[in-house]
């Protein structure tokens, strides 16, 4: 699990969400520096300024019921400079495609 930081994976995203959704839903939690959403792979990353908002809003939202699902909300891997962040379940695909290449 990735420890506490200013920037939020969600997951579980119905394929109609815009950023502007996500925008409008996080940042009655705090000022955001960016918001990025892949609907159509069902997730998105949530960028605060402030790494108190961003635990605030991760423990508000968590399992909120929104278009339709219930939001998965985990802490982002913070990568290495110039790397993308990747999804929990990207990672998880990464690491089973590294084992099965040895």
């Amino acid at each position: 699990m990735a420890p506490p930081s200013n920037n939020l994976w969600v997951g579980n995203l119905a394929h109609d969400v815009t950023d502007a959704d996500l925008r409008f839903l996080f940042e009655k939690y705090g000022p955001l520096d960016r918001v990025t959403s892949y609907s159509s792979r069902g997730f998105g990353f949530i960028y605060f300024k402030n790494i108190n908002d961003s635990m605030e809003a991760k423990d508000a939202l968590q399992g909120f019921f929104f278009h339709g699902l219930h939001l998965k909300i985990k802490f982002a891997n913070t990568p290495s400079r110039g790397s993308p962040c990747l999804s929990p379940n990207t990672q998880n695909q990464n690491k089973t495609l590294k084992k099965s290449s040895k």
